[in-house]
């Protein structure tokens, strides 16, 4: 299930390196596309704001006499790249402190491998003990368990065991080889869940010694959630916030809408399709060249599927819009595991509305909703169309 932020996207990456060569050709794409640009994510380029990396230039494609700030810092293992307008210089620096502030202080208690709160959590949880649930974690793990339970479990924060056998949860200690069979399905027999988890006012106890948390798939998602409530708070109105690709978007670019372009996920240097940002949207996309090892010629990356506890192979990507970016961060690692066959009834089940699912046969899965809004700029890939009946979730509000 696994996807990365804390293992699925908790990974220290390389500082950004652009040969002039790509600069140029990566201008040519911008103009073209009437500034839609690349960013990067992990070891990978996906979801791109405009203007969002330095040394790729597209800021003359549009003209406006309103400044956008651009900044930025490193949390959740990525960095964060943020953008904000229609503010002053001292506002735009209060924004860049907020950010900074309530990421770096959400990482520290959400990263499974550190001293953190959800480490501590995840050796009460292993006692099957009613043990104290930090406020800090409490809506992220009701979020999840939720979301888990609506996705059939393919979407499954409780296997961080199987995360760390991986050797996923460790960016700076990727295994050179997968673990024995032996190993991955002693794990996978103890069938550790989220609704294994029991609630009792401020306690939490798990009914399985196995459940060991991992927020990787659904972190992000909420920590943009928690941060955007507080910028709109603050009185930010027109502002990005990028997480290693993926991003929430909130009113417009001094000129136009946000637009944003997705990578080809078998092709580093392609862009994919672009979609124009309305209003107040996350864009979230799970890949399988996000996080991965080779062994004897094969690739294994660390989207997990939580029932056989191997590397999913039949999807190469997912993209989901949804304005709650801690559904479309989930959601994009269920619908990578339910891949080609299985996403549409998973992403209804999720009242998901905008779907892309890239599959390994270089066919592209689009819900009708999907395609009216994307523009597709690789006509080499087939299409299939899916109607979506959107199912409206009633879920808890953010703390």
């Amino acid at each position: 299930m696994h996807r990365s932020t804390t293992t699925r996207k908790l990974i220290i990456i390389r500082p950004l390196i652009i040969p002039r060569l790509l600069n140029f050709i990566m201008f040519f794409l911008c103009s073209c596309l009437s500034g839609v640009q690349h960013a990067t994510r992990g070891l990978r380029w996906a979801l791109i704001p405009l203007l969002l990396l330095p040394g790729i230039i597209c800021a003359n494609v549009e003209q406006s006499t309103a400044k956008i700030y651009h900044f930025r810092l490193l949390a959740f293992g990525t960095y964060i790249e943020l953008m904000v307008t229609a503010v002053s210089k001292n506002k735009a620096n209060q924004f860049k402190k907020l950010v900074h502030t309530q990421f770096s202080t959400m990482h520290r208690q959400w990263h499974s491998t550190d001293n953190s709160l959800l480490s501590t959590l995840n050796q009460g949880l292993s006692k099957r003990h009613w043990v104290p649930l930090p406020q800090s974690i409490r809506t992220l793990l009701i979020r999840s368990k939720q979301l888990s339970m609506l996705s059939h479990h393919r979407f499954n924060p409780a296997i961080g065991r199987l995360v760390n056998l991986w050797g996923f949860n460790n960016s700076l200690k990727l295994r050179s080889m997968p673990p024995t069979k032996n190993d991955i399905n002693k794990l996978i027999q103890l069938k550790p869940q989220m609704d294994d988890l029991e609630f009792k006012k401020n306690l939490i106890r798990s009914r399985n010694a196995a459940v060991q948390l991992d927020f990787g798939a659904i972190a992000k998602g909420y920590a943009i959630d928690r941060v955007t409530v507080m910028l709109k708070q603050q009185g930010f109105k027109n502002f990005i916030i990028n997480a290693g690709g993926d991003l929430k978007a909130i009113g417009r670019h001094p000129s136009r809408a946000w637009r944003i372009a997705i990578r080809n996920p078998a092709n580093k240097s392609q862009v994919i399709a672009g979609i124009v940002i309305n209003n107040e949207e996350a864009v979230f996309t799970s890949g399988d060249y996000e996080r991965y090892f080779i062994h004897q010629g094969i690739r294994f990356h660390h989207i997990l599927n939580p029932l056989d506890g191997q590397p999913v192979h039949h999807t190469r990507s997912v993209t989901v819009i949804h304005t709650d970016a801690t559904l479309a961060d989930a959601a994009a690692t269920a619908l990578f595991i339910a891949g080609p066959k299985h996403w549409p009834s998973v992403a209804k089940k999720m009242g998901l509305k905008y779907v892309m699912l890239i599959d390994r046969n270089e066919v592209i899965h689009l819900s009708q909703a999907m395609k009216q809004r994307i523009q597709l700029f690789n006509h080499k890939f087939r299409i299939r169309l899916v109607h979506l009946k959107q199912i409206r979730l009633k879920l808890p509000p953010l703390k």
